[in-house]
C-alpha cells in the first residue's frame, strides 16, 4: 500500500502533466491516509484551480493555511486563486498577509502587481513590479516585471517610458518572444519611430526568438504556475 506522501508525489507528476482528475484522485487518497498532511491540501488547491473549481480550490487552499499559517506560499498561492476567480478584495488581503510574513517572496509582490492593474490602479501596479525587479529573481520574471510596467506607463499615456520599459525586458532577457512582441507594439504606437527603426527591431527579434512562438502577445499573464508549487 502507498503512503500519503507517495501518492502526493505521484499526484504531483500527473498534475504537471496536465492529468488534473487522475491528480485530484490521488491527492484525495493521500488526504484520506493522512487529513492534516498541508502539502497535499495546498497542491490539491491547485489542481482544483488548474481544472476551473475555485470553490473547492479555495477550501483546500484555506485548510492549508489552517495547518500551515507562517508559510507566506499558501497565502500567495491562494490570493492568486481569488484573483483568477474575480474576489479581488480577498486576494489582495492574502497577498498582503503573505509579503507581512515573507517581504521577499517575488510572486506576491507579482501577483500584487497583476491585482492592482485588474483594479486600474496603475501606479500601485508599477510599484509592486518594481518591487519585483529589486528582488531579483531570474531573468524571465525581471523580464516579465518590465514588461507589465511599460504596458501599465502606457495606459497611464507615458508611451516613451513605457517604450524604454519594454527595452529593459529586451535587455534582459533577448530570446524572450513576449519581450520582443510586446516592444515591437509599443514602438508601433510611437510616430516619432520611423519605420527602418522598426524593421531593424523586427530583424532582432527574428534572429533571437523562434518566428512560431513570437507571434503570441499577452496582455494579461496569470499564471505563475512553477513559481507557487509547492
Amino acid at each position: 500500500m502507498k503512503s500519503a506522501q507517495e501518492y502526493k508525489e505521484f499526484a504531483d507528476s500527473q498534475r504537471r502533466n496536465g492529468e488534473l482528475g487522475p491528480a485530484i484522485e490521488n491527492y484525495l487518497k493521500a488526504l484520506d491516509l493522512d487529513p492534516s498532511y498541508f502539502n497535499a491540501h495546498a497542491n490539491l488547491s491547485l489542481a482544483y484551480a488548474d481544472a476551473g473549481n475555485h470553490e473547492l480550490a479555495i477550501q483546500h487552499g484555506h485548510e492549508a493555511i489552517r495547518l500551515k499559517p507562517e508559510m507566506a506560499e499558501l497565502y500567495s498561492n491562494l490570493g492568486d486563486i481569488y484573483r483568477l476567480s474575480g474576489d479581488l478584495d480577498n486576494a489582495q488581503k492574502l497577498f498582503g498577509q503573505a509579503v507581512t510574513i515573507k517581504p521577499e517572496l517575488v510572486p506576491a509582490h507579482f501577483n500584487l502587481g497583476l491585482l492592482y492593474a485588474m483594479k486600474d490602479e496603475p501606479s500601485k501596479g508599477i510599484e509592486a513590479f518594481e518591487r519585483v525587479i529589486a528582488l531579483g529573481p531570474d531573468d524571465a520574471m525581471i523580464a516579465k516585471a518590465y514588461i507589465y510596467i511599460g504596458s501599465l506607463l502606457s495606459q497611464q499615456g507615458y508611451l516613451q517610458e513605457s517604450i524604454s520599459a519594454h527595452r529593459k525586458a529586451v535587455s534582459v532577457s533577448p530570446n524572450d518572444p513576449e519581450a520582443r512582441s510586446t516592444l515591437l507594439f509599443t514602438l508601433n504606437s510611437d510616430p516619432y519611430i520611423t519605420p527602418e527603426e522598426i524593421y531593424r527591431e523586427h530583424l532582432d527579434w527574428e534572429k533571437c526568438v523562434d518566428p512560431i512562438r513570437s507571434v503570441e502577445q499577452h496582455i494579461i499573464v496569470g499564471d505563475i504556475d512553477t513559481n507557487r508549487r509547492i
